[in-house]
C-alpha cells in the first residue's frame, strides 16, 4: 500500500526534475512554462495568505496573486536545483517580497491619484465664477468653457494630460502623449513669460504641486487674491496659445 502511495510522488518528482535539467541545463522555454504552471498553486496559496492579513485592502486579489507570480518568475529564473534547497522554500520569500513590492507601488499610485483629484476639485472651485443667478445663457456658457480651458490648459502643465493619455494605450494615444509632452514644454516657457506673481502662483501650483492656500501662505496673499491672479494667469496663457493657433484652447 505504502508503495503505491509514493509512487505518484516519486513520479512527479522525477518530471519536476527533469523540467528543472531542460530550464536550467538547456535553456527549454517549455520546461521553463510547465514549471510556472505547476507552481502556480504554489503561487497562489502565498498570494491568499498575505491577502488574508490585509482586512481593510483596496487592492483585489487578482493583484495579490500577479505580485505573486512576479517573484514566482523571478525565483524560477534564479534557482539552482543542485543547492539542496527545495524551490518551494526558495520562492516563498521571493513572492512574499513581490506581493509587498506591489502594494506599495500600487498604494503610491492610488494616493497619487487621489491628490490629483483634490488638485483638480480646488482648481474647479478656484476657476468657478461667482455664484450668481442669470438667466443669461451666453453668460453661463462663456463661463463654464473659462472653467473647462482652464482646466485643460493646467492638466497640460502638471502632466495629468499625458498620465491619462500613457493610461488608454495604443499607437494613436502614444501619438497624442507626445503632442502633449510637446505642447506642455510650449506651456511651461510661456509661464515663465507671466508676470511675477501670475508667474509665482502658477509654477507654485502646478509645476511645484502646492496647493492653493500653501501658495497664497508663501506669497503672504490672500486665498481670494491668488484665485484671482490663478484666473489672469490662465486667461493670459489661453490667449498665447491662441495666437499661435493651438485649436483645443481657441475657444
Amino acid at each position: 500500500m505504502d508503495m503505491f502511495e509514493l509512487a505518484p510522488q516519486s513520479k512527479l518528482e522525477d518530471t519536476l526534475s527533469g523540467w528543472w535539467k531542460a530550464w536550467r541545463g538547456a535553456g527549454d522555454a517549455g520546461a521553463r512554462e510547465r514549471l510556472i504552471d505547476h507552481y502556480q498553486r504554489h503561487a497562489r496559496i502565498t498570494a491568499a495568505l498575505l491577502y488574508g492579513q490585509h482586512p481593510y485592502r483596496v487592492i483585489e486579489f487578482d493583484d495579490y496573486l500577479q505580485f505573486a507570480n512576479v517573484g514566482l518568475i523571478e525565483a524560477l529564473d534564479r534557482y539552482d536545483p543542485d543547492s539542496g534547497v527545495r524551490f518551494e522554500t526558495f520562492s516563498a520569500s521571493r513572492m512574499r517580497g513581490a506581493i509587498l513590492d506591489g502594494i506599495r507601488r500600487s498604494s503610491d499610485v492610488q494616493e497619487q491619484i487621489s491628490a490629483r483629484r483634490r488638485m483638480a476639485g480646488e482648481r474647479a472651485d478656484m476657476l468657478a465664477p461667482a455664484a450668481e443667478k442669470t438667466d443669461d445663457v451666453d453668460k453661463l456658457f462663456a463661463d463654464l468653457a473659462e472653467v473647462a480651458v482652464g482646466l485643460a490648459i493646467g492638466f497640460v502643465l502638471d502632466g495629468t494630460g499625458m498620465y491619462q493619455a500613457e493610461d488608454d494605450g495604443g499607437g494613436e494615444s502614444v501619438y497624442q502623449a507626445v503632442e502633449l509632452a510637446q505642447l506642455a514644454r510650449r506651456l511651461r516657457a510661456m509661464v515663465r513669460s507671466l508676470p511675477g506673481n501670475q508667474r509665482e502662483v502658477v509654477t507654485g501650483h502646478y509645476l511645484q504641486q502646492m496647493s492653493f492656500s500653501d501658495v497664497a501662505e508663501r506669497l503672504q496673499l490672500s486665498r481670494g487674491r491668488v484665485a484671482q491672479l490663478h484666473k489672469e494667469a490662465l486667461e493670459r496663457l489661453r490667449q498665447m496659445l491662441a495666437r499661435q493657433d493651438i485649436g483645443a484652447f481657441s475657444c
